[in-house]
């Protein structure tokens, strides 16, 4: 897996495919969504709640980092509309470098409303989001959908699946629970 996104002091972030219509919204895994297991970093402490397949198709706790994180909308064929100079205004893209800005602008949200009350920024983003999202049953479906269908290849460990995946993390954002939830960590 490639760094930045291994290191332990990032949310790497993964990516979906959306499909809204009104208030409902279904996610698959994008095919173009990167994910694995790292070949030198050290599985963080934080992700010992998680389950990943190995190469024997066995779920097993991580003893390497494991990525992505989370995930967000990233699929140019359902991609998000974004103004362009150069190509003559407004653009459909895709791909994790359109979803990774997002959830930093939902953390950046989170840590204004978090200074709004008094609070510090959040620090450890990834950590926080496994023990105060990811271990909490509650939080877990409050705060993220998790994305169960879907694959970004044909490898073991390739597909979206129930709880913790190699394609999409824990799953994608309900941006209004999840900034709320973030605010009071």
């Amino acid at each position: 897996m490639s760094w930045p996104a291994v290191s332990p002091n990032v949310l790497a972030v993964g990516g979906t495919r959306l499909a809204a219509n009104g208030s409902n919204r279904a996610e698959t895994a994008w095919t173009g969504s990167g994910g694995g297991l790292s070949i030198y970093t050290a599985a963080p402490a934080w992700q010992a709640t998680i389950k990943v397949t190995n190469s024997a198709g066995a779920r097993v706790t991580p003893t390497k980092r494991a990525v992505p994180d989370v995930a967000f909308n990233a699929d140019p064929n359902s991609g998000q509309y974004i103004y362009s100079s150069a190509a003559g205004g407004w653009v459909i893209a895709g791909g994790t470098s359109i979803s990774t800005p997002q959830w930093a602008g939902l953390v950046a949200i989170s840590n204004a409303v978090r200074s709004l009350s008094g609070k510090a920024a959040l620090a450890g983003t990834s950590n926080l989001v496994y023990r105060n999202i990811g271990a909490i049953a509650g939080n877990y479906s409050s705060h993220l959908l998790d994305v169960t269908s879907g694959t970004n290849g044909s490898c073991v460990g390739c597909g979206a699946m129930s709880g913790y995946d190699q394609v999409t993390g824990l799953g994608t954002p309900w941006a209004d629970k999840l900034v709320a939830g973030m605010a009071t960590w």
